[in-house]
């Protein structure tokens, strides 16, 4: 059994794959509400990373590192026709995903990043715990309350750490620009990620096409319905192989 692969309870038997890579700090357990609200020939599948969830394997602070690793244990999975769908940290990941896809000639039929920078924008580095902490919890993704409990953040801390380190020392290796749709979400109300910051993904696809939603940095939990109508959307497009347009 692969801790790290966990594909959600779902009655999908078309092989369709929507493949979901969370956001920092986070695991699968971020996509459930979607996949509840999605009920469709899809089937759901999502990952622990390395130190998350219920993954026992130690912590990586390389991206690049966790792009190789996810490719190699979900490769039973990229099978036409699948779509990559990744939230902040995870969309850097399914962006440089795609490019290696591509390359390989296993394309998926879209991919989409949501409230993720595109790989050119500088990321900022929180060198300090205390900065990093109250980072996170200033977009929800630390409850107040849990700030001042010792011992999660000594859990969690450390998780953290790894996932904000990877994403402050990575370097997109490649400016390939994707063949491959691709569909970028933003929150109306991210601090983190904004309107003016979704146009810079235009080099990045020769198809680029925008989407918002109400809410902020982690409006994919808190918009799942609508995400979920969108995102159904997107996979009504998808044919046997083709990509969406």
């Amino acid at each position: 059994m692969d801790n790290m692969i966990k594909v959600f309870d779902c009655s999908a038997v078309s092989g369709k794959r929507l493949i979901c890579i969370p956001y920092a700090g986070g695991y699968s357990a971020a996509f459930k509400p979607l996949q509840e609200e999605l009920r469709c020939d899809w089937q759901v599948i999502s990952i622990d990373p390395p130190g998350h969830g219920s993954n026992p394997e130690p912590l990586l602070n390389n991206l690049e590192a966790l792009v190789r690793l996810y490719l190699d244990r979900l490769r039973a999975y990229f099978k036409p026709p699948y779509v990559l769908l990744g939230h902040s940290m995870g969309g850097k990941i399914v962006h440089r995903m795609a490019q290696l896809l591509e390359l390989a000639g296993a394309a998926p039929a879209a991919v989409i990043v949501s409230g993720c920078p595109a790989p050119d924008c500088p990321p900022a580095d929180y060198k300090d715990d205390q900065a990093l902490l109250e980072h996170v919890a200033s977009f929800g993704g630390i409850p107040e309350e849990l700030l001042r409990c010792g011992p999660f953040v000594d859990y969690f801390l450390p998780i953290l750490r790894a996932d904000y380190d990877a994403i402050a020392t990575y370097t997109c290796p490649s400016e390939q620009r994707l063949q491959t749709p691709l569909h970028v979400f933003y929150g109306t109300e991210d601090s983190v990620f904004t309107r003016e910051d979704a146009s810079a993904w235009l080099k990045w696809a020769e198809r680029v096409e925008c989407a918002a939603f109400e809410g902020g940095h982690l409006f994919l939990q808190q918009r799942a319905n609508e995400l979920a109508i969108r995102i159904a959307a997107i996979l009504d497009q998808v044919k046997e192989g083709i990509p969406a347009r």
